[in-house]
């Protein structure tokens, strides 16, 4: 199964997007989307799975779940906008949930990570349309199956 993997589009999308995510399976959105417009113009492209992030206030999108538990080819994924600090993120998610997620999707850094931190995999695709630290906006692409993620791109736009 091919992800394709986007966050903080905050009302533009790139055309680049729609020609990288052709062929994914599944469109996972890590909030700041503002527009209902966006995840139509996704949606042509794959089914959406979506967050809200702190800038999603207009509806429809301000109705979108604050976060997501998804199950893809045996692996449990967690799609949030904000972790905050990482490390402290991970301690919740361990005393929280049981059992922890082993993929966290987030947004709203607008910088690119992917890190496994005690056997959680973090992943942020960086912002779509703005980066920070004199950075491109990024997506990413991931390529899952049953044993787990086999493989994972980070796509400059």
């Amino acid at each position: 199964m091919r992800i394709g993997v986007i966050s903080d589009t905050h009302n533009y999308l790139n055309p680049a997007v729609l020609r990288h995510f052709a062929e994914v399976d599944l469109i996972l959105h890590a909030g700041d989307i503002n527009s209902a417009a966006i995840l139509r113009a996704l949606e042509a492209n794959a089914p959406v799975k979506a967050v809200r992030g702190n800038c999603d206030t207009r509806e429809p999108v301000s109705r979108l779940p604050e976060q997501l538990r998804l199950k893809l080819e045996n692996t449990d994924f967690l799609i949030v906008h904000d972790v905050g600090n990482i490390n402290r993120f991970r301690e919740r998610l361990i005393q929280i949930d049981f059992p922890p997620p082993g993929v966290v999707v987030y947004g709203h850094t607008h910088q690119a990570f992917y890190h496994q931190i005690d056997g959680i995999l973090f992943i942020n695709p960086g912002s779509a349309s703005s980066s920070r630290d004199h950075r491109k906006p990024s997506v990413m692409i991931l390529e899952i199956d049953p044993s787990g993620i086999t493989s994972h791109r980070l796509i400059e736009l």
